[in-house]
């Protein structure tokens, strides 16, 4: 389960993976603004942070009303589709929106694989948080380097101002390659949501009918006998209660 949870992470911590991309962005950006500036587009990090810093306590009541998988389900819609959306944007504003979709994305599902392993993990809820986050960092690393293999193969330096020619097939990569990452995230975001489900004995027991409980070692369920209360001082036995 702990392996499920960092699957799901790894689309989750993508906002880190901004600093890599942006001489990318920012030089197809360029071509239909001059003004652009990395300094500007650096303003994209920050909104997604502001996505997800808006959605996480809601992402985690979420979780709870419609369960783990779903949430997941949902954030990983949202951070897919901002991404997809990014890859049709030409204009600083648009390319905000498109991340801000991905940063309530990011919020919405941040919680959910690490609530559903402590259900599954009750004692050792420390040590899943620590695995599970781990993904954080292994994401962004991982799709950073599919980013870069993709649009730059070659490895080209970028110029004094620290971005690519208009003219250069590097940028005129960027939109496909905000495709490209949108499929990432979808797939190891649906495979992580998909894994997600509830311990088998909590399924169990919610379906138990009120008053029952089962017998250890049984498939069988007995009544639950009420607690006797004292009748002038003295407790009456089980044989009394039979």
């Amino acid at each position: 389960m702990e392996s499920v949870g960092i699957r799901f992470r790894g689309p989750v911590g993508i906002k880190i993976l901004w600093g890599t991309i942006t001489p990318y962005v920012t030089s197809y950006l360029k071509v239909y603004d001059e003004t652009i500036t990395t300094h500007r587009t650096l303003h994209v990090y920050t909104v997604t942070f502001l996505g997800q810093a808006l959605t996480m306590y809601g992402g985690g009541l979420l979780e709870k009303r419609i369960g783990a998988r779903s949430t997941a389900l949902l954030g990983t819609f949202l951070i897919s589709g901002g991404t997809l959306l990014a890859a049709f944007c030409t204009n600083l504003s648009s390319v905000v929106v498109s991340q801000a979709l991905v940063g309530l994305g990011i919020g919405v599902a941040y919680s959910s694989p690490i609530l559903c392993c402590f259900r599954h993990f009750t004692s050792n809820k420390a040590l899943v948080t620590g695995i599970i986050t781990t993904g954080t960092g292994f994401g962004p690393f991982l799709f950073g380097l599919i980013a870069a293999a993709y649009v730059n193969p070659n490895n080209e330096p970028t110029n004094d101002a620290g971005l690519f020619p208009p003219e250069s097939v590097i940028v005129q990569r960027v939109p496909s390659m905000f495709v490209l990452l949108s499929v990432c995230y979808a797939t190891a975001g649906l495979l992580g949501s998909f894994l997600l489900s509830e311990p088998v004995d909590t399924i169990a027991t919610d379906a138990l009918p009120a008053g029952k409980t089962i017998l250890p070692n049984s498939g069988e369920s007995t009544p639950i006998l009420p607690i006797p209360k004292p009748l002038n001082g003295i407790v009456p036995s089980s044989e009394d209660l039979e």
